[in-house]
């Protein structure tokens, strides 16, 4: 449970920075409440609909060496994307890309600080 609430916040914060410091061109989110709603519904679609993804994807996944994943990720956030509007804009493909392999980074880093 601490585990998601950390990732929770420090994903929306990533959001809020990687837009407030322009590191992203076409990527938007409107303020930290945004970014935090951003973070909920995308830790909620990890928790729903990820494992049934994975689960479907094994036999891609074993043949990438796992690199599939990103691609799971940047679903969902597309999905998030297009629940979010106006409020939170991904902004084509480089953009979800780069903040798929962010958040799966942050999330490795998360779990391994977590279990020690």
């Amino acid at each position: 449970m601490i585990k998601w609430l950390i990732k929770f916040f420090l994903i929306g914060l990533l959001f809020l920075g990687v837009d407030k410091l322009n590191l992203l061109e076409h990527f938007h989110v409107d303020n930290f409440g945004w970014a935090l709603l951003s973070s909920l519904l995308l830790l909620i679609l990890f928790l729903l609909i990820k494992p049934f993804l994975k689960l479907f994807s094994i036999p891609v996944n074993y043949f990438t060496l796992g690199l599939f994943s990103v691609i799971l990720n940047m679903l969902m956030l597309a999905i998030v994307d297009g629940i979010l509007g106006s409020h939170f804009t991904l902004g084509g493909f480089g953009s979800a890309i780069i903040l798929s392999i962010v958040i799966s980074l942050g999330s490795i880093m998360i779990d391994d600080a977590v279990k020690k």
